[in-house]
């Protein structure tokens, strides 16, 4: 009888199956459409568990902070004030990061649409130049192929004239959509502080419930995927901000002693976005490039050649000392979680795919050599 009860749940439960997966192979928009519902409505939630783990780093150095300067056992107020001066200083660093770069760029474009009329005629001499020299040496071109100059130099000016007017009716649209990214970014925060206020004992609710609902050896399994996959984040983590910081020091002290200009920002910059692998730096210097161009194009020409050393010195010494170390990767296996990972869910994708494709990797390394004790 009690194996007739369990052929009877099995049986129940391959046909839900089949018919779920025959549902969504026919109404595929359906249920894309009911994913779409499902995760705007628990994305902030989302977004608020991955704050947490992030500034779950930072708490963790406040607090150790707390009990080497005032003492472990006076705990009173501890994890509040260590919550809210974490929360200071991360919100603290991103303002520092927006008020540094933001100004020097709004400055730079502003250079550029000023100056574009004279790139334009400098062009234009360069043009004339070149037309007489070939004229010299017979070769005529014909008219189609030259360029008039005075109707681009109207063009430009009209591209800034409509790109303003175009970036106010975009700023209009999005107006409306504003107002619910704030609501879900303050429900993230809001989540996270709870999350993090009594992480301890979410800990212990969420073990005890797996316990009941799992068997022990599943149980085991789950928890040690859990531990190996957090402490494969929380390393890549702490190592991305440090590579980060490294990495903006010595640009600064390059770019003064090469007397770059923008040495702060472009460091800043630099630093920010190293916090991506691989591709990060690329897009630091491309934007660093950008600003240091239109006050010394040789000085922009230098800068991207000290970045390129910088990149070498980085990825040879830094990044296999500082990262590599830490999360246990290869480099092949960082190539292969930042191209999949980037690829899939873009710059997000990228950012997770190192630390989740070194928790696949240490998982996968225990388990063969688990199998070859037991094989020997």
């Amino acid at each position: 009888m009690e194996f007739s009860k369990s052929s009877a749940k099995n049986l129940l439960k391959v046909i839900i199956i089949t018919l779920l997966i025959i549902w969504i192979l026919f109404r595929t928009s359906s249920f894309a459409s009911v994913i779409e519902s499902v995760l705007s409505v628990i994305m902030p939630f989302i977004i608020g568990g991955c704050i947490a783990f992030v500034m779950n780093e930072m708490l963790k150095l406040t607090e150790k902070g707390w009990d080497l300067s005032i003492g472990r056992r006076v705990s009173k107020g501890r994890r509040p004030l260590c919550l809210l001066l974490s929360f200071i200083l991360v919100m603290a660093a991103i303002a520092a990061v927006i008020l540094i770069i933001i100004p020097e760029l709004k400055n730079t474009v502003g250079i550029f649409t000023k100056a574009m009329p004279v790139y334009i005629d400098q062009i234009k001499i360069w043009s004339d130049e070149l037309m007489d020299y070939l004229a010299s040496k017979g070769i005529n071109l014909p008219e189609s192929s030259t360029i008039d100059f005075d109707a681009l130099k109207d063009k430009a000016a009209n591209i800034v004239v409509s790109g303003g007017g175009a970036f106010l009716d975009a700023t209009v649209a999005a107006t409306s959509s504003f107002i619910g990214v704030i609501v879900n970014i303050a429900l993230a925060l809001v989540f996270s502080i709870f999350l993090l206020a009594g992480k301890e004992r979410l800990a212990r609710q969420f073990t005890s419930l797996m316990q009941v609902v799992m068997k022990e050896k599943t149980f085991e399994r789950v928890m040690h995927v859990l531990k190996v996959a957090n402490k494969s984040f929380s390393n890549y983590i702490t190592g991305q901000l440090t590579e980060a910081v490294i990495i903006g020091v010595l640009c600064f002290i390059g770019m003064s002693i090469f007397r770059i200009p923008y040495a702060s920002a472009v460091s800043v910059l630099v630093g920010f976005t190293a916090m991506i692998p691989m591709f990060g730096a690329f897009i630091g210097t491309a934007i660093g490039a950008f600003l240091i161009l239109f006050v010394s194009p040789i000085k922009a020409f230098w800068f991207i050649v000290f970045i390129i050393v910088l990149q070498q010195f980085e990825g040879n010494v830094i990044y296999p000392k500082v990262v590599g170390k830490s999360i246990g990767l290869p480099g092949i296996w960082v190539l292969a979680a930042v191209t999949v990972g980037g690829s899939t869910f873009g710059i997000p994708g990228i950012i997770i795919g190192v630390p989740l494709f070194s928790t696949i990797y240490e998982l996968t390394r225990q388990y063969v050599r688990d199998h070859r004790k037991e094989t020997t």
